[in-house]
């Protein structure tokens, strides 16, 4: 088996974890309460493993659904260009950083304190922000020749992200912005509470391993 083989094999694999333990974490507001992560637990009682729990719930099917579409996408060509380890390396450290810098906003926002977060967003934010840092100087001619195109043809707006991703220069960081709005315009519409300071601290890490593990 290739290495491009094993890295797709592996994002899906992480994506059919996180569709199996949906159930499991997510169902009820007391399954979000024990797994996803709150500062006010964190500190006062020492409740650390949601620091990855929380990946792995998320608030209801639209949520799961947008995340595992983009990590999907960005997944499977992140971990092509610089391997399924590495990967791994950059959506675990991503969303653990994430959730802590969920922990720490409150020091912002003191009502934030009590409120829990849920979700892989600030692990694709991780993967996404990598990918403009670690692509190859070619990433722009390797998209245009992506069987990912094909599953673009029923979801363009993807596609103008993952153009500008794999663009080179300053396009990488307008695509990072373009799928933060992306992400935050329609929560704001729709009232959603979303968890922004997490997709912060998960973009930040990923622009940093991105930079470390550049192809």
């Amino acid at each position: 088996m290739n290495d491009d083989k094993k890295a797709a094999i592996v994002v899906l694999l992480l994506i059919i974890l996180t569709i199996a333990a949906y159930p499991f974490t997510s169902l009820t507001d007391d399954k979000q309460e024990i797994y996803g992560i709150q500062s006010y637990s964190f500190f006062q009682e020492g409740k650390i493993y949601p620091l990855i729990t929380a990946i792995f719930t998320h608030l209801d099917e639209r949520h799961i659904f947008g995340n595992t579409v983009f990590l999907f996408v960005f997944g499977i060509t992140l971990a092509t260009f610089i391997g399924w380890k590495k990967f791994l390396v950059v959506y675990f450290i991503g969303g653990t950083v994430g959730n802590l810098a969920w922990v720490i906003y409150p020091v912002i926002d003191e009502g934030a304190a009590s409120v829990t977060a849920v979700g892989a967003s600030g692990a694709v934010f991780a993967a996404i922000a990598a990918l403009a840092m670690a692509k190859p100087k070619n990433a722009a001619d390797i998209a245009e020749k992506s069987e990912i195109l094909k599953f673009f043809s029923y979801v363009p707006w993807l596609g103008l992200i993952y153009t500008l991703i794999m663009g080179e220069g300053i396009l990488g960081f307008l695509g990072i912005i373009f799928y933060f709005l992306f992400v935050t315009i329609p929560d704001l519409i729709l009232g959603v509470a979303t968890a922004h300071a997490a997709h912060f601290g998960g973009m930040l890490a990923g622009l940093i391993l991105g930079i470390l593990f550049k192809f």
